[in-house]
This record gives structure tokens, C-alpha cells and sequence, in this order.
């Protein structure tokens, strides 16, 4: 089902707009030199602290929580769809520093972020593109794969969690082929005894809606080997 265009938007997003440190449009895609668009990181945080991102973050209700929890930790937010990402925006007060959103393409995040600036990625229910002929589109692809060595440390990890197991057991065979190991997984997270706490403890309105109607929940940490 397409989503319906929010009224005034963009007159929302200005109201809410101290949090979006980018956004990519019509014309990025046109430009040869796109090194304006680059983040100096240190100066949009104002620290060192390490940086965690989600792809794909939706209305950020998943990162509102992270960020609350752990302000040591700085937070980027993407989501392509503005419309959807507004929501994250006003969610989030004007007091926050160390939660920040990005309104771009995954796959145009290394104009946007420096090398080696990213410690953790997130990729929480992610669409798993079940049509084999989109499969390049899933963000656990080998090409996607690849942008993130780029823009993470060389020790950076990915958590991921669906509700999809074919798509899981895609990503578990693309991490492979592209150098990472295993470090935590599950194939039923909520339904762990011990060793899963945080990773239950924090979680998105798409995760507590199939908890609801009693779907397992897939879940996996890897790092480069």
C-alpha cells in the first residue's frame, strides 16, 4: 500500500529540522563532485564518542530509546522516505545531542559519512525484497555489505533483526561470503532463557507487532573475521 503524503510536510520537517544533518535530492544525483555533502561528525556531535547508525529507522522509536539510555553513545538515523522519517524527527526534543537523522539512500551513505567513522550498524526489519530479481536491494547484500567496511572502524559489528527467515537465512549466507562471523544469534529472540537481555530489551513497533501475533523473531551480531 503506497503511503499517503502527510500535509505540509516539508513545513513540518522545518519546524523539527535541527536534528537532520542531510538529506540527498534531485539534483545529488546529477553532480560528479559530491564531496560537499560529507559530514564532519566530530562537529555535528561536538565529541568523540562512538557513533552507532540504523538503516532504516522508520519513525525512530528504536533509536528514541537507545539514545535516552546511552547518551556516551552518539546516533544517526536513515530513512529514504521523509514522510515517514518526519515522524522520527518530532519525536525526538531539542535538547538531544547525541541522536541525529539522515534523509538519504543507503547506498549514497559513503557521500554523507567519512571512512571509518561508524562502530556499530543496525538493520532492524529491514524489507526483505522476497523477488529474487530485487535482491541487490536488500541491505544485507554483498554490495551493501561492502559500503559498510567503508564508512565503519575495522572492529565495527551488525545487529540484525526480522521476522522474515528466508530473508535471514539470505543475510546469514551473505555475511559469510563477505568476511564476517557470527558472534550472537537466535532464531526465536524473545523466546531466550539467558544471554539475550538487551537485545529484548530494546525494541521497534514492527518487532511488538508480530511478538502480538506470536512470529518469531530472527536476530544475529556478526563482525568481520
Amino acid at each position: 500500500m503506497r503511503l499517503r503524503k502527510k500535509k505540509n510536510l516539508e513545513e513540518k520537517v522545518s519546524l523539527v529540522a535541527n536534528n537532520l544533518i542531510g538529506r540527498d535530492c534531485y539534483a545529488f544525483y546529477k553532480l560528479e563532485d559530491k564531496t560537499p555533502y560529507m559530514l564532519d561528525l566530530k562537529k555535528v556531535f561536538d565529541n568523540d564518542n562512538k557513533i552507532e547508525l540504523e538503516i532504516g529507522c522508520g519513525k525512530g522509536d528504536f533509536l528514541y530509546k537507545k539514545a535516552s539510555d546511552n547518551k556516551d553513545i552518539n546516533y544517526i538515523g536513515v530513512e529514504l522516505l521523509i514522510n515517514v522519517l518526519v515522524d522520527a524527527l518530532e519525536l525526538v526534543p531539542k535538547d538531544y545531542t547525541n541522536l541525529k537523522y539522515l534523509n538519504v539512500n543507503a547506498q549514497h551513505l559513503q557521500w554523507f559519512l567519512p571512512e571509518n567513522s561508524i562502530d556499530k550498524i543496525y538493520l532492524n526489519f529491514s524489507c526483505p525484497y522476497p523477488k529474487k530479481q530485487y535482491a541487490n536491494h536488500r541491505l544485507t547484500n554483498s554490495k551493501f555489505l561492502e559500503l559498510y567496511k567503508k564508512i565503519c572502524k575495522p572492529n565495527f559489528t551488525i545487529e540484525q533483526k526480522t521476522d522474515n527467515d528466508a530473508f535471514f537465512e539470505y543475510s546469514l549466507e551473505e555475511y559469510e561470503k563477505c568476511g564476517f562471523e557470527i558472534v550472537k544469534i537466535s532464531r526465536d529472540l524473545h523466546n531466550e532463557k539467558v544471554g539475550f537481555e538487551e537485545e529484548k530489551a530494546y525494541q521497534t513497533q514492527y518487532e511488538q507487532k508480530f511478538m502480538s501475533l506470536g512470529k518469531n523473531i530472527n536476530y544475529v551480531k556478526v563482525k568481520l573475521k
